[in-house]
């Protein structure tokens, strides 16, 4: 086979499942198992949890890109990034760098949000559009994995964290691997701001019309946005603003409080950098988490998004 070549469709199921048998007839036989050395045993989870790893990343960029057709958007990828949805000149146009963590420790996340950053820095092949946010998305497929809390092994499980804790420990995270992506942050610099502009996002608004007139309405939307306020002479516009969101998903949750009446859960945190408009810094915080709720009394759950 040359080299660079690819499978077909039908090779690579049949050995998807040929790698399904071999594995899980050595883990299910006692006597083979347990004959396998420490040595044997650590390699073989860290081949499978390699395997897992690559097959969850693929699902992120798979769902990245099933969301944004169901909204009706146009989709590249491997282009400008993993995942580009939207036009170049759409207010919703993002680039997306997609990846999955099955390991269980802190470092794990950051190793794939500093590659997550390089990507969307244009230094890998990769170069995002001047007008796209520009989107590190992570998957933390890990029950043991307290990101961005210190610590994280096998079969420890997460310690319980506040939502100020979390939100604390994550702006931390994000920006010691900021520091590290300078051709990001130089493109994140590179915001410029008009005279009377103010920074806002553009869910706040409740809708605006695009270029063509058209209404827009989005009131989850965090996207960030620069406004001019109209006067007696002009009308108010609305611009783009360079930024770099971090969206995590915890899969499963993490959990944050439970008491007799009540279980509450994070299933998703956001995270948004950009140039200050005050004092032209760079600027991390947390716009927006997903709070799962379940009553332990009545077994009924509910999901409430909370804006920043």
């Amino acid at each position: 086979m040359a080299t660079g070549a690819t499978l077909p469709p039908n090779e690579l199921l049949d050995r998807v499942r040929l790698m399904y048998e071999i594995f899980s007839q050595v883990i299910k036989h006692p006597q083979i198992y347990n004959a396998l050395s420490t040595e044997k045993k650590r390699e073989l989870s860290t081949g499978i949890n390699k395997a897992y790893g690559q097959a969850e990343a693929f699902l992120v960029e798979y769902l990245s890109v099933i969301d944004a057709e169901k909204k009706g958007r146009s989709v590249m990828t491997q282009l400008h990034a993993d995942v580009t949805v939207g036009k170049s000149d759409e207010m919703f146009a993002k680039s997306i760098e997609c990846k999955s963590v099955t390991a269980p420790t802190k470092s794990d996340v950051n190793t794939q949000l500093e590659k997550a950053f390089s990507q969307l820095g244009g230094d890998t092949g990769h170069t995002p559009r001047d007008g796209d946010v520009r989107v590190a998305e992570i998957h933390i497929n890990s029950r043991d994995n307290p990101w961005p809390a210190p610590g994280g092994a096998y079969t420890r499980y997460r310690e319980t964290v506040s939502i100020p804790a979390l939100c604390e420990y994550a702006v931390k995270e994000v920006n010691a691997q900021l520091q590290k992506a300078a051709s990001l942050v130089k493109w994140l610099m590179g915001q410029t701001y008009q005279p009377g502009q103010q920074v806002g996002r553009l869910g706040k608004l409740g809708s605006y019309t695009n270029l063509q007139q058209q209404p827009q309405v989005n009131p989850r939307s965090t996207r960030l946005i620069a406004v001019t306020p109209p006067t007696l002479q002009t009308a108010g516009t609305v611009d783009k603003v360079r930024c770099v969101t971090v969206k995590i998903r915890y899969k499963p949750p993490y959990l944050i409080s439970t008491n007799f009446y009540d279980v509450v859960e994070v299933g998703e945190l956001v995270l948004q950098a950009y140039r200050s408009i005050q004092h032209g810094k760079l600027i991390v915080e947390v716009v927006k988490f997903k709070e799962l709720h379940l009553n332990v009394a009545t077994n009924q759950s509910y999901v409430e998004i909370r804006q920043i």
